[in-house]
């Protein structure tokens, strides 16, 4: 790591931390080479920040504030207690804290002894301030408070401290020098950077959801920003950095015209807290870790870019995991803080971040239900006016896997993978549900879950996956279809089932599909199941026990609309949904969860007509996702697939059974395939076909797209190898030719370059359309659209192209080698896209090919639209 010559001055509560290492050596005459129990005290507080940061630059630029001495004078309520036990993680004996047992007796105030200020003589570019919620911020220990007026900005000529950074933790509302530094931060008389943990700002009367979602937590935590009068005074800080565990931190940044910026910072495979809980045992100061990682790694000499602080909270939440992996070193000498070893361990956490922009909402009150997903920031144009398609994502992740979603949130409950948001809501909400029955045995009665969802949506296989993994894999489910009852006497028979899977010690999950059926003569019978736990057989009450009851509707496809009639049009069946106990059962629902499926989801219209709701664009990456999962791929496999065929997957309008039918027809594509490339003639009959599809020519006319455009590639081909003619700086003689007397494999080339255009253009969202068709980009357009947002846009298509071009070569037998020698079929190029072998030069000769598609196009007649 580069040596960092910051300085920094430290200070603020101090504690001496006591651990007990728990030995087995219990006894005097027990043998001598079993380690006994032992206890070792390490300094706190603001003391462990000067210790993590001594493993990022050398001791001569870390000034710590108090005497050392002072530890040995603490008083008990400063003196905090932990028991120390060995943990088996593969090969290693990993020592972490196994029990904590609080501070000692409180015996009144703690006045630090000294005088200590920060002298204006002495220039550190970082002040460092541990409020512990403890005794220093308090106006008794002023003598021990850094002067504020040493702090302020200087001018030019002297250089003064550029930052300070403010850990606060603890009561919000107490300590005198907390609020003096944010008064001095409002004024703008320093730079002030507070970090403070999330579940102190919810102690404030703060409503911010947990392993939700991160959309939601991250706008809760705004919403409450912009509305707590409690936490009024915090965005008076200049910096402001709430981390979620070591999992994620939102950012607020205060700007010169007093807006502000908020930012989120994620693991997307986990949600806040998730990650420390899949280790045994805790470690004790992963705040203290966080601030010094950050402080750290801040770029001091950065200002105007807000000293690159995402890259510092990324270090900070990255060194609190290498804190956990490394626990705390077990030596002769005692236990000690494994400071270098948490720098190394964090390294292998930095690519596990992404961030994202939180959005500004136009009216306060709109942040708790606003319906922002990350997954639709990080695709949509920059200008939000426009619109856009996920198609070329989706398209991605079938043919190159999962990665293609690694900066966006996700979930995985054994084989479900989403990326939706209201789906991974859903799913965690229901996951909450089942493990609080599941810790609290004084809850006796069964749990009821419902799930709506359209026809074949899959409405049981996500509650199924669920209940493995918190119940584990052997947990008995039991599925009926109330449909196929013959009267409400069938109800009988299947609780006792349940009945004796209980009383063999179980909590069995109970699918009771179209239980709305019959029109709801159900519901009426299973109110006692699901209040008390019993059901009624002649004159005899059984007790059901503990169980979970799955309800999977029929009639309704969301939980919304489920028992809502037109008052006018409807009275009857209103009433009747009364009358058969309906508002009755939905009152003992615990929880639900509505499932989209891979067709788009509907809406229910004001006349009651159901219609495709247009706010639902996410359903590509559904149908990829589940095109991945039917077809048995991992999570890196690439798939070969006809672009046309995995185009009409992907795009045709609706599944007649949803995902029944698009399972049949991938097994059957699958088959047909014998394991080769998926192509469009493994397709099974019109006939057959007709048992999947909605509408069978919406299926061709998505397949057979760029069917017009493939019979003129032809046509494009010389022009692409007129350029190359141009531009090249070293020609091969046997090249330089006119193109219908050029070498095969060359002319096929050029042919293949002209084939892959629509493929490339469709991972930024574009297709190529006949030139008389409506909204055709003229060139200045298409060149602005890609070069905008520093060339984002160029880049992927000159990556896709280059990745194109090599997968070509390759599969003609060609090969790299430093020196290209086309009779050996050898080729310097054949690298990917950002390897250094490839060079720069190379890489703009993929640009200027991406560049001069528009030309291409238009020589025949073709245009570039948005999908």
């Amino acid at each position: 790591m580069t040596e960092i010559k910051t300085t920094y001055f430290i200070t603020g509560d101090i504690t001496l931390d006591n651990y007990i290492r728990l030995g087995t050596r219990r006894f005097s005459d027990s043998p001598k080479l079993n380690t006994g129990t032992s206890t070792v005290k390490i300094k706190g507080g603001a003391y462990l920040i000067h210790d993590f940061l001594s493993g990022y630059t050398q001791p001569g630029n870390i000034h710590f504030g108090h005497d050392r001495k002072l530890f040995g004078k603490l008083p008990q309520q400063n003196n905090s207690y932990a028991a120390l036990s060995p943990y088996e993680e593969g090969k290693a004996e990993i020592w972490r804290i196994s029990q904590q047992f609080g501070f000692g007796n409180y015996r009144g105030q703690f006045v630090y002894p000294g005088n200590n200020k920060l002298e204006s003589k002495n220039s550190y570019d970082v002040v460092i301030i541990d409020d512990g919620g403890m005794d220093f911020s308090s106006h008794i220990n002023k003598n021990q408070w850094p002067a504020i007026e040493s702090l302020y900005r200087k001018d030019g000529r002297t250089k003064g401290t550029e930052l300070v950074i403010f850990k606060k933790s603890g009561d919000l509302g107490k300590g005198e020098l907390w609020k003096e530094f944010l008064n001095a931060s409002h004024e703008g008389k320093i730079n002030l950077l507070t970090i403070i943990p999330v579940n102190d700002i919810r102690k404030q009367d703060a409503r911010i959801s947990s392993r939700i979602s991160w959309e939601q937590s991250a706008l809760d935590l705004v919403y409450e920003l912009e509305t707590n009068i409690r936490l009024a005074d915090l965005k008076k800080s200049k910096y402001l950095v709430i981390p979620f565990g070591s999992s994620g931190a939102v950012t607020i940044v205060r700007k010169a015209d007093g807006s502000f910026e908020y930012k989120l910072i994620f693991d997307p495979r986990c949600l806040e807290s998730e990650w420390e809980e899949s280790k045994k045992g805790t470690v004790i100061g992963i705040m203290s870790c966080f601030t010094a990682a950050l402080a750290a790694n801040l770029d001091i000499n950065k200002p105007n870019k807000d000293y690159k602080l995402e890259n510092g909270i990324i270090l900070g939440l990255a060194a609190i995991r290498g804190f956990f992996e490394t626990g705390y070193i077990n030596s002769p000498g005692g236990i000690q803080l494994p400071v270098r070893l948490i720098t190394k361990a964090a390294k292998d956490h930095l690519l596990s971040y992404s961030s994202s922009f939180i959005p500004a909402a136009k009216n306060v009150q709109d942040y708790p239900d606003k319906k922002w997903t990350i997954l639709l920031d990080n695709y949509q144009d920059t200008d939000n006016s426009r619109s856009f398609s996920l198609f070329p994502l989706a398209r991605n992740i079938v043919i190159n896997g999962l990665h293609a979603l690694n900066n966006v949130p996700s979930l995985r409950l054994r084989k479900l993978f989403t990326v939706d948001r209201n789906e991974i809501e859903g799913l965690r909400n229901i996951k909450k549900l089942l493990e609080y029955y599941v810790i609290q045995k004084d809850f006796k009665n069964p749990l009821s879950i419902a799930v709506f969802g359209l026809p074949g949506s899959g409405k049981s296989f996500g509650v199924k996956e669920i209940a493995k993994g918190v119940m584990g894999h052997e947990v008995p489910i039991l599925d009926f279809n109330l449909s196929q009852f013959s009267g409400p006497s069938d109800l009988i028979g299947a609780f006792h089932q349940v009945r004796d899977e209980v009383l063999k010690g179980n909590i069995p999950v109970v699918f009771l599909d179209e239980f709305d059926s019959q029109k709801y003569e159900y519901l009426q019978y299973l109110l006692a199941p699901m209040q008390d736990g019993t059901f009624q057989e002649g004159q005899l009450t059984h007790t059901i026990g503990r169980c979970v009851m799955v309800f999977a509707g029929a009639t309704s496809y969301k939980m919304e609309t489920f028992g809502i009639f037109d008052k006018v049009k409807e009275s009857e069946k209103a009433e009747d949904f009364k009358l058969k106990k309906g508002p009755d059962f939905v009152s003992r629902i615990h929880g639900y969860i509505n499932i989209p499926g891979p067709n788009p989801s509907i809406v229910q219209q004001p006349d009651g007509t159901w219609v495709t709701d247009p706010d639902d664009v996410c359903y590509p990456i559904r149908r990829a996702l589940f095109i991945r999962q039917i077809l048995g791929l991992k999570e890196m496999d690439h798939l070969e697939i006809d672009w046309g065929l995995l185009n009409a997957l992907l795009k045709v309008k609706k599944y007649k059974h949803g995902a029944r039918s698009l399972t049949n027809l991938l097994k059957n594509l699958k088959e047909n395939s014998g394991g080769r490339k998926i192509q469009r003639s493994h397709l099974p009959g019109n006939s057959i076909l007709n048992l999947y599809l909605d509408d069978l020519n919406d299926f061709f006319e998505c397949m057979n797209e760029n069917q017009s455009y493939s019979e003129n590639v032809y046509l494009i081909a010389p022009a692409i190898h007129q350029v190359w003619m141009n531009m090249a700086k070293t020609k091969n003689p046997a090249y330089v030719a006119e193109f219908e007397i050029l070498p095969v494999f060359i002319k096929a080339s050029n042919i293949e370059a002209a084939i892959r255009i629509p493929k490339v253009l469709g991972k930024a969202g574009l297709k190529v359309v006949q030139a008389a068709d409506k909204g055709i980009m003229k060139k200045e357009e298409y060149l602005e659209f890609i070069v905008r947002n520093d060339n984002k846009i160029l880049n992927i298509l000159s990556e896709e192209e280059h990745r194109l071009w090599k997968e070509f070569y390759e599969h003609n037998d060609w090969h790299y080698g430093p020196k290209r020698d086309d009779y050996k079929k050898i080729h310097n190029c054949l690298v990917g896209y950002h390897d250094p072998l490839l060079g720069e030069e190379e890489r703009d000769k993929d640009r200027d090919q991406v560049k001069r598609y528009w030309d291409f196009l238009d020589r025949v007649g073709f245009g570039i639209v948005r999908e």
